[in-house]
């Protein structure tokens, strides 16, 4: 089969350096972990040294887990000891990071699954468009969320949590924060938790303007606040 007309697909995530893009084609075989010798690599303790991997099976792109320590999800669906085919539009997660699988050959254009520019993930992009928060302590370090809209509120994980940042730490209230888009600004508001929500070490008493690269305190959680690139 020609090269051109090789099945193709793309993975889409995101990390401090921006969304990232991975092309897949027929003859790839593409490791993720945090060993240096995979094709996408994470740096984060609760990936594995060598986490999973995504190859051609003939008729789909299949994900096997590589016996990683806190597994490989597809759609919510643990991949267990069998590869699992992978379609279009499917939500392939390893511990807190969420990758987007998008089938190239479909009829369309090749949309970002975040709303957002793309860079090869190669490259670290210099334009990111959105701000975002990236958790550098706690139970989910490594974790990066987009501010999308208007406001993104923060809360500890719960069956029935309606936030959008869902934290694994049990200092975290249930919700417990929020950063809100004002204009071109984005500020920070706590929402009465039990713990209180610091910024750089000063506890939040009303809404606060957030700069790029203020400490986000909520528990024992720590986050950065990082600006769009055209702002920071």
């Amino acid at each position: 089969m020609p090269t051109s007309q090789k099945p193709t697909a793309r993975l889409v995530w995101m990390t401090a350096e921006g969304l990232q893009e991975k092309l897949l084609r027929a003859d790839d075989v593409v490791t993720i972990g945090r060993g240096e010798n995979n094709i996408i690599i994470i740096n984060s303790p609760k990936i594995s040294r060598n986490h999973a991997r995504i190859e051609w099976g003939g008729e789909h792109f299949l994900v096997r887990d590589l016996g990683s320590s806190n597994g490989t999800f597809v759609n919510g669906q643990r991949v267990e000891n069998m590869p699992f085919a992978l379609k279009d539009g499917d939500d392939l997660m390893l511990e807190r990071l969420s990758f987007k699988f998008e089938a190239a050959a479909i009829a369309r254009k090749m949309q970002d699954a975040f709303g957002m520019e793309t860079v090869p993930a190669e490259k670290s992009s210099t334009d990111n468009q959105k701000a975002y928060l990236e958790v550098v302590s706690g139970p989910d370090i490594g974790m990066v969320y987009p501010v999308s809209g208007e406001s993104v509120t923060m809360g500890r994980t719960s069956k029935k949590a309606i936030w959008e940042l869902c934290l694994n730490d049990g200092t975290v209230s249930r919700p417990h924060a929020t950063v809100e888009k004002r204009g071109s600004s984005y500020y920070l508001v706590d929402l009465g938790s039990v713990n209180g929500t610091t910024i750089n070490g000063l506890f939040v008493i009303e809404p606060i303007l957030l700069n790029d690269g203020d400490k986000i305190g909520l528990g024992e959680s720590r986050l950065v606040f990082h600006l769009p690139k055209t702002q920071a």
